[in-house]
């Protein structure tokens, strides 16, 4: 269900946050606003799936919201996160094609939500949103070109210490990972059990610790050396 309002302070509060329109000036940004929906979305909900026409803009108000594509064998793999103040769902509109990817609410979340013509316009109309629009889809294309090489001479312990070291320098470097292993599963292209086979070694060679959602007291060094030391081929 979505709220349609003039102005919604908190969509306005969202979109003066947002990195995609830190160069707008405030007159823009609240006409902005007048024309952005808010849509609360429950964990589990399915935004869009992968093959539906690409109708809007969505921003993270609140909440996470996670990627996915379908990876090797049929396994479906999350190959990006969404948190609060970034966007998505740009680039079937800037080609005018359909979602490339399948995009769920892994938490409960709050989303803002521009339409196509709307978010169109201002590419065209906006110099500082078409030049951070070409940045992120740069950088996200080096990320996923980084990303195909290193999976595709990577076995599957090694991709996993590859997924494990990434997201522990996402969470601050603490040495934890608070994903579960299906989670983990789906982001690295592997079955649940190949994980928890593998963590399972881990945990008796003392290189991490196992609990209910999270990975704890991870040996960052013996991870790095099962990525070295690996020569592909296996993904189970």
């Amino acid at each position: 269900m979505m709220d349609h309002r003039a102005v919604d302070e908190e969509i306005l509060a969202c979109l003066r946050k947002a990195p995609l329109f830190q160069g707008l000036d405030d007159e823009s940004i609240r006409r902005l606003a007048g024309v952005c929906a808010k849509k609360r979305v429950d964990k589990g909900y399915c935004i869009f799936m992968e093959g539906d026409k690409a109708e809007q803009l969505y921003l993270v108000q609140s909440g996470t919201v996670v990627e996915y594509v379908t990876g090797p064998n049929e396994l479906d793999m999350a190959v990006k996160e969404r948190r609060q103040g970034d966007h998505f769902g740009e680039i079937g509109l800037l080609i005018d094609e359909p979602q490339f990817v399948t995009t769920m609410a892994s938490e409960p979340s709050v989303l803002v939500v521009l339409a196509r013509n709307e978010f169109l316009s201002r590419v065209r109309s906006e110099e500082s949103i078409s030049q951070y629009v070409m940045r992120s889809l740069a950088h996200r294309l080096l990320l996923s070109a980084r990303h195909s090489i290193a999976y595709a001479y990577l076995d599957a312990s090694a991709r996993l210490a590859y997924l494990v070291i990434d997201l522990e320098g996402n969470e601050g470097g603490t040495g934890m990972v608070s994903h579960s292993q299906e989670d983990l599963a789906q982001r690295c292209g592997l079955a649940r059990q190949t994980v928890a086979r593998i963590l399972g070694e881990w945990r008796e060679a003392g290189w991490v610790r196992t609990g209910r959602g999270r990975l704890e007291g991870i040996d960052l060094k013996a991870l790095r050396q099962i990525i070295s030391m690996s020569r592909g081929g296996g993904t189970d």
